[in-house]
């Protein structure tokens, strides 16, 4: 189940883009500067799956081990590496941000979501039959369209990375969602009474969500998939310092 409260009359605040906003590693510090630390940040990430700020690793001359808090723990298994003798209580914290969805910009209209099976004839000359098969899910390219401001295109240039591969949300004004991956090129912009930013994301997995304040243990699992490329998690993490104000209500944490 996601941490997030119930939101109080969310169809008034309609369709919601946001994007992945991957994890990453922001800084390794020892307290003794005769070690030398390496981390690999894929193998870091994976083990803590985004659930601080920061990880403190202590050690204990007793046994030999690192610890967090009192938990002893093996460093390869976050992916740190070191070098050197530490000595007792020597600390090595790992600082990370990430691992959330983000706000995107206020589109005018949103994706056009395919997903239907097909089935294809597949005959066999030793059947009396005609078997069928079924094909591979078809999904629509995702088109989206927001008023032209300098700084929403340069917002738009950021999240799509130019045909780097992303993770998206598009929450619907009932409370559910599709989770999407994929690439977009650069955004164009076309002139009239209205200036106006396109771009499109061509998807290579989607993932409907019924509601995003209460996942199934199905969608948890399937989530992982949906963004395993960009920093895989457990649950739908966002973050409402960058939702419009008047709307972090509506994505307020249940235990804030």
């Amino acid at each position: 189940m996601a941490n997030y409260s119930n939101p109080v009359a969310i169809g008034d605040i309609g369709t919601q883009v946001f994007w992945f906003n991957k994890a990453r590693v922001d800084g390794v510090v020892s307290s003794n500067t005769n070690l030398s630390v390496t981390i690999d940040e894929k193998t870091y990430l994976g083990k803590v799956k985004y659930s601080t700020d920061s990880t403190v690793f202590t050690y204990a001359t007793s046994g030999s081990t690192w610890k967090i808090g009192a938990t002893s723990v093996t460093l390869a298994d976050y992916g740190l590496t070191v070098t050197g003798a530490p000595a007792n209580e020597d600390t090595i914290t790992v600082s990370y941000s990430g691992g959330t969805f983000e706000y995107a910009v206020p589109v005018t209209a949103g994706g056009e979501f395919g997903g239907d099976t097909e089935s294809f004839d597949a005959p066999e000359t030793d059947l009396d039959y005609v078997p069928k098969i079924a094909g591979r899910t078809s999904l629509n390219d995702i088109a989206y369209t927001s008023n032209y401001t300098k700084e929403k295109y340069a917002r738009i240039v950021e999240i799509t990375g130019n045909n780097t591969l992303q993770s998206y949300m598009e929450v619907l004004s009932d409370g559910s969602a599709v989770v999407f991956r994929g690439t977009s090129g650069r955004p164009t912009i076309t002139a009239g009474d209205v200036r106006q930013i396109n771009w499109t994301v061509v998807p290579q997995f989607m993932l409907w969500i019924e509601d995003i304040y209460d996942l199934t243990d199905t969608e948890i699992e399937k989530l992982d998939e949906a963004m395993y490329t960009t920093g895989a998690t457990s649950e739908i993490k966002i973050d409402v310092e960058t939702i419009p104000t008047e709307r972090p209500e509506y994505y307020a944490k249940a235990n804030a």
